[in-house]
């Protein structure tokens, strides 16, 4: 019983440790698009892609496999808009392989 409480424990620890580094990454990003456009073009586009904040904020934090397990958020803290941007692309156009 207890080896359950330990693995929600620690689950629930991960999570929050993974919320935060996320909240560390999108302020850092957020801040970075304030000067520079390409940056902000492709925030812009996955909200709009997305069709609200809650659905992009979901998928931005998620790894993804096309990214070999980071993030799209990650990606773009390392400057890698051109990625994130093409993958929003074939969201946009039904591409999901």
């Amino acid at each position: 019983m207890l080896e359950g409480i330990d693995a929600i424990w620690l689950a629930f620890s991960q999570r929050e440790s993974r919320l935060e580094r996320d909240r560390e990454l999108l302020t850092k990003v957020i801040g970075d698009a304030s000067t520079d456009p390409a940056l902000a073009n492709v925030l812009a586009h996955g909200l709009q892609s997305f069709a609200g904040a809650e659905s992009w904020l979901a998928w931005l934090c998620r790894p993804h496999p096309r990214f070999a397990g980071q993030s799209p958020l990650e990606l773009l803290a390392n400057g890698e808009f051109q990625s994130v941007d093409a993958e929003i692309g074939r969201i946009d156009h039904g591409v999901f392989s």
